[in-house]
């Protein structure tokens, strides 16, 4: 019986161990996504634009990949008009979705906070920064209770059934 306890603490820690290492690849990968896209949150501002006019969008092809394979994509043109600190600004606003926008529509655009004229459309990096804060807290939090409260019989049972549900979760 003591052998089959072994085993089983043995596994335990196995398993433990490669949850750790696994949470410290994710909190790498999450560290990299909060500098990455702060540095986007705080050199851009969103703002609501109105699209004042759409070109019709053309054909172009560009080469991609390795292999210089050649691809098909829109060119859709828009004009845009939208207000930065009680001033009137009017660009051009370069798009590769077709049939998507349409004159007096309200859309979402980032700003670059040095030069209002630079713009791009909302690519939603403030939620993926926000995302990336909670992850980095659940795997810190979850990590902490892994080795801290290693002890812990509640833990080993997390511990063992998050094991257990890797292991049986296969999509085999």
């Amino acid at each position: 019986m003591s052998s089959l306890l072994n085993i089983g603490n043995t596994a335990l820690k196995y398993c433990n161990y490669w949850a750790l290492l696994s949470n410290f690849i994710i909190v790498i990968l999450c560290v990299f996504f909060i500098f990455y896209f702060r540095y986007e949150v705080r050199t851009h501002t969103t703002i609501n634009a109105q699209v004042l006019s759409v070109k019709p969008c053309t054909h172009k092809y560009k080469r991609t990949g390795r292999h210089s394979t050649i691809e098909k994509y829109y060119h859709c043109e828009m004009v845009v008009t939208y207000i930065v600190n009680n001033k009137k600004y009017k660009n051009k606003l370069i798009t590769e979705d077709i049939n998507k926008y349409y004159v007096n529509q309200q859309i979402s655009i980032d700003y670059l906070n040095t030069d209002p004229n630079i713009i791009r459309h909302n690519r939603g990096y403030k939620y993926i920064y926000y995302i990336a804060l909670f992850v980095l807290l659940l795997i810190i939090i979850g990590s902490y209770i892994r080795i801290v409260h290693y002890d812990n019989s509640m833990v080993k049972w997390w511990i063992g059934f998050t094991c257990m549900r890797n292991i049986f979760s296969s999509n085999n």
